[in-house]
């Protein structure tokens, strides 16, 4: 596979995943449903939602579309060292999961590395990933699920995600996509990655789209904005 397939193949695990999860949390009926996975809950009956769960049920429709042009490992050590913690020792990190080309038989090539995230978590922990999808020698995506949102939340993770790409002075032929679903709206923000000879391009550039103009009043659908693919789902 090459880079633009392996990307439009993360774009549509990444939606069918979308919409396992939506159904997952409207407690829908098992028989419409590719999993068994459900949202635990906390002992204040909470339902807890994290980025294990998009994980796990990406990884299930991956196995469910049965692709065998990749194969995958998960906590993947990382091919570079980090010093996340400032103890003046690098060590190789994880990366959440990885898709390795199926070389039959001989050595599986790394082709791209993917993160989770869950919610509006504070920058320091935004960058820390971000930097190893930087600095990894392959392309990268990013996974993000929330509960729900407002006019800033899912702004709020944009600015977080730009200071950090700021911070870490991003090349520009780094690619990265990225994917942002909200459960309670049923919605999937998703911008496949796009190669610039800007060096200023994904901070400038990308995260071009607005809550209340751009998504919010959308109707059941899919829609294109600004680059955007936004997908309104009626589960």
């Amino acid at each position: 596979m090459n880079k633009n397939e392996i990307f439009d193949y993360i774009q549509e695990l990444t939606r069918e995943s979308a919409k396992e999860l939506i159904k997952i949390y409207n407690n829908k009926d098992q028989k419409d449903r590719k999993t068994l996975l459900v949202f635990p809950e906390t002992r204040d009956e909470k339902i807890r939602i994290s980025e294990q769960e998009f994980r796990t049920t990406f990884i299930n429709m991956h196995e469910k579309l049965n692709n065998r042009k990749l194969l995958y490992s998960i906590e993947t050590p990382t091919l570079e060292t980090y010093n996340f913690i400032k103890s003046g020792n690098k060590s190789s990190a994880s990366t959440d999961l990885t898709f390795y080309s199926n070389n039959k038989g001989k050595k599986d090539k790394r082709v791209i590395n993917i993160e989770f995230k869950a919610h509006n978590k504070e920058r320091k922990t935004i960058l820390t990933d971000f930097e190893k999808l930087v600095k990894e020698p392959n392309p990268g995506a990013w996974l993000h699920i929330f509960r729900n949102e407002d006019s800033g939340t899912i702004k709020s993770v944009f600015n977080k995600i730009i200071e950090s790409l700021k911070e870490l002075k991003i090349v520009n032929k780094k690619e990265i996509s990225f994917h942002f679903l909200i459960l309670e709206t049923e919605t999937l923000l998703s911008r496949k990655s796009k190669y610039n000879n800007n060096p200023n391009y994904y901070c400038d550039n990308i995260f071009n789209i607005n809550y209340v103009r751009d998504w919010k009043n959308l109707e059941a659908g899919l829609h294109q904005v600004n680059d955007w693919q936004i997908e309104k789902f009626n589960i």
